[in-house]
């Protein structure tokens, strides 16, 4: 018998996730805050609110979030140019290096996995799976809003990944 689509998927979550948390534990970030510290990354000087809407999250969650990066060095917050009672956030150095080596992790997460097919191949699932999951939007517009019944990193938008 087949498996179906879902499984597979279920399957390639749970390698990604433990891959992740490895590679994530060797460079001093969780995974709860690495779409965050992408956030951050591709839009410096975002603002809380920004970051919380963005992501999906309430804004508790995200202040939480945004201490913890600031604690372990990855982040600051700065006050706003153009309103000083609010705060912008930056990646640090340590957290700019790190954004840059997300990055690589998941292409080196997509070569481990998927190296073995050959480059059409790989072309081919990306477009198809690409469809389904256009298609899916398409068809539920509101898919990936959140619902704020206690939202998971695995629920963010996902244009928002990388």
């Amino acid at each position: 018998m087949q498996h179906t689509l879902s499984y597979h998927i279920i399957c390639l979550q749970k390698d990604f996730v433990r891959f992740c948390n490895t590679r994530l534990g060797e460079m001093g970030l969780s995974r709860g805050l690495l779409f965050f510290l992408i956030y951050i990354g591709k839009h410096p000087g975002c603002s809380h609110t920004a970051l919380s809407r963005a992501l999906g999250m309430d804004t508790g969650h995200t202040t939480r979030s945004i201490a913890k990066l600031v604690e372990t060095g990855f982040a600051i917050r700065e006050p706003n140019p153009s309103d000083r009672r609010g705060l912008v956030l930056h990646l640090t150095p340590k957290g700019e290096e790190t954004f840059h080596k997300i990055y690589e992790l998941f292409v080196e997460w997509d070569e481990l996995v998927f190296g073995h097919l050959a480059s059409q191949q790989r072309e081919d699932l990306t477009l198809l799976l690409d469809e389904v999951l256009t298609r899916r939007l398409e068809s539920h517009p509101g898919l990936f809003e959140p619902d704020h019944s206690g939202l998971e990193q695995d629920e963010l938008q996902p244009q928002h990944l990388l």
